[in-house]
């Protein structure tokens, strides 16, 4: 599947999801339009693919966080 014919499909299931924020916002705050292009496929639970994104990002950061604050001795 074509990059930009990907993009095109997210963007059309996402609209479908009627979520307050935008896909802007939220691929600004969490890539997931290149995580969407990395994985090559978009998941029937959609809602569930961007929770899961969301939730991997986080945990990077809070994977950072706990080193500064708990450095390994």
């Amino acid at each position: 599947m074509e990059k930009e014919e990907l993009l095109k499909q997210f963007e059309e299931k996402y609209d479908k999801l009627g979520l307050k924020i935008s896909l802007d916002e939220l691929d600004k705050l969490f890539n997931l339009k290149d995580a969407i292009l990395f994985r090559g496929y978009i998941s029937e639970k959609l809602i569930k693919q961007i929770s899961l994104l969301v939730r991997d990002s986080m945990m990077s950061w809070n994977s950072y966080f706990h080193g500064l604050i708990m450095p390994s001795p």
